[in-house]
């Protein structure tokens, strides 16, 4: 028989049991909502370092982890100097001695330095352009942007990717102006130059995109009969928010995105798998990062758009890219018919260029010759 006294000590254990649970669950579930919002809205975690042992008039010679061993062309950064480093001399064990493309500054023997997929700096005539800076007026003060003028009457508004900045698109300007086309590349309001050292975080919100469309309105006040958009990494997402608004759409003549944030549910779910986080659990922290950060899962899945999308579309994605993972773009391109999908073997987030320049460009300027190179039909706006 059970006592008062023991029933009641059993009650107050119960309590106590289901309140400690209750808070551990409420806990964890706030730490892994401040999890799922840094794998989405901060800049990614430096690249793990490499270190130079050699240096000659024509080669420097790196050594670290599988990254160093990576064909094609990349940036050396440290402390002293910056060099392009191109393709692969030789290699020994983890060692890869590397085609000397320029250098500025010093490089010494020793020096611990980073592999950065971000080229060329400062500026578009560091890749022989002639441009023009221009000040748009954005919804939080004047944005600069670059502008190169071509020849064709299609216009590339290119939105780099978060946690860089506006020398991300140098990589590819050379090609674009190969073909004719203007160019606009505006900074973004979370960029250092914008606001005085920049927000560390990016706006996931329903209305982020629309930072980027006073650089489409310059185009068109500047003559553009049609408009590429071209999207990096969260910039991907920004171009294809922006092609569905119909002031927009009918002006879209296609859309290139290199590693897109397509699906930032799929993100997050990917990162807490990977630490095992159960399911009702991960569910959880997803709707408090609502709460918290105003992260819009719904309107941010644009997976579940992809069939209505009409634009004709080139996804470059690399097939190891741990930030914004290639299964988004596979969905997107196996659910869109106007979508053609280039996976590049061994490429990290945003690094599809690097690892394989010459196809990329191949790919893009093959992928612009079809869809907009030569003047356009209709008539331009204001006309």
């Amino acid at each position: 028989m059970v006592t008062k006294r023991a029933r009641t000590w059993l009650a107050r254990g119960t309590l106590i049991t289901v309140i400690a649970v209750v808070g551990t669950l409420g806990g964890s579930t706030w730490a892994l909502s401040g999890t799922v919002a840094a794998q989405l809205l901060l800049p990614p975690d430096p690249l793990p370092p490499v270190t130079v042992t050699a240096v000659d008039a024509g080669s420097v010679t790196i050594t670290g982890d599988e990254r160093a061993l990576l064909p094609g062309t990349w940036s050396l950064v440290s402390g002293t100097g910056r060099a392009i480093l191109g393709d692969i001399i030789q290699v020994q064990g983890a060692a890869a001695r590397r085609r000397l493309i320029t250098r500025s500054g010093v490089i010494p023997i020793g020096a611990v330095a980073a592999l950065e997929r971000t080229v060329y700096q400062p500026d578009p005539a560091a890749v022989g352009l002639e441009f023009a800076e221009v000040f748009l007026e954005g919804p939080l003060g004047d944005i600069p942007a670059w502008t190169i003028t071509g020849t064709d009457d299609t216009w590339v508004v290119y939105v780099h990717d978060f946690g860089l900045d506006r020398t991300e698109a140098l990589r590819v300007l050379g090609g674009l102006a190969d073909l004719g086309l203007s160019v606009i590349i505006p900074a973004l309001p979370t960029d250092p130059e914008v606001r005085e050292g920049g927000s560390r975080t990016t706006d996931l919100g329903p209305t982020g995109w629309r930072n980027i469309t006073p650089a489409i309105d310059f185009a068109l006040d500047a003559g553009a009969r049609d408009i590429v958009l071209f999207g990096s990494g969260t910039g991907g997402s920004s171009v294809l928010l922006a092609a569905e608004d119909p002031r927009y759409s009918a002006l879209v003549a296609a859309l290139v995105l290199d590693a897109p944030l397509l699906d930032p549910a799929a993100v997050a779910d990917a990162r807490l798998a990977e630490d095992k986080v159960p399911g009702f659990l991960a569910g959880w922290a997803k709707a408090l990062a609502t709460f918290r950060f105003g992260i819009d899962w719904t309107g941010l899945d644009l997976v579940a758009g992809a069939t209505r999308q009409e634009h004709p579309m080139l996804i470059f994605h690399g097939a190891v890219d741990d930030r914004f993972p290639l299964s988004a773009s596979e969905a997107y391109a196996a659910a869109d018919r106007h979508a053609t999908l280039v996976v590049v073997p061994g490429a990290g987030h945003g690094e599809a260029w690097n690892v394989d320049p010459g196809a990329y460009d191949a790919a893009l300027a093959g992928f612009l010759n079809d869809t907009v190179v030569g003047p356009a039909g209709g008539v331009a706006p204001g006309e």
